[in-house]
């Protein structure tokens, strides 16, 4: 087991590499808020940018990191070269991020009860899916099912009946 250095805010997410050598972690502190550690806990990279992290993302083709702030800003990098590819403002706050197996897809979950899937090629959004409802707590979207074939997202304020 190892332990890295202490931070000044929470460590919100951290995401494996896909050739699990090292991971990334995602804080709330605008700096080393994004950063990607070895197995030995030393530091590989800073990004450097001054975005307080809540959810991030690695593509399992390994190419693409996607980082969410805690505003509605997506911020998508070629996680080979490191460098920001684009950013998106989705103009409303954000509860969420995965990427698709193919690594051709980003799922978005918001917090004004959508899910949203965008073509990470092209920034397009595909669809939209509605009906989960956020408040104080984080809800969070995932792909789901053989082959992806659905998108799940939890709900608050739903009572189970027997």
């Amino acid at each position: 087991m190892r332990t890295i250095g202490k931070f000044e805010e929470p460590v919100s997410c951290c995401a494996w590499a896909p050739d699990g050598q090292s991971f990334v972690t995602g804080c709330l502190y605008k700096e080393r808020n994004l950063c990607q550690w070895s197995l030995n806990g030393e530091l590989i990279y800073d990004w450097g940018r001054p975005h307080r992290i809540q959810d991030l993302a690695v593509s399992a083709d390994g190419h693409i990191l996607v980082a969410m702030d805690n505003e509605h800003h997506l911020h998508i990098y070629n996680f080979v070269t490191r460098e920001l590819e684009y950013e998106m403002d989705l103009k409303v706050g954000l509860s969420s991020v995965s990427i698709s197996q193919d690594s051709k897809h980003i799922l978005v979950g918001k917090v004004d009860g959508e899910a949203r899937l965008f073509d990470i090629e092209t920034r397009d959004a595909t669809k939209t899916f509605k009906g989960q409802k956020m408040g104080q707590f984080v809800i969070r979207s995932a792909f789901g099912g053989a082959n992806e074939s659905f998108v799940i997202s939890g709900s608050e304020g739903i009572a189970s009946r027997v």
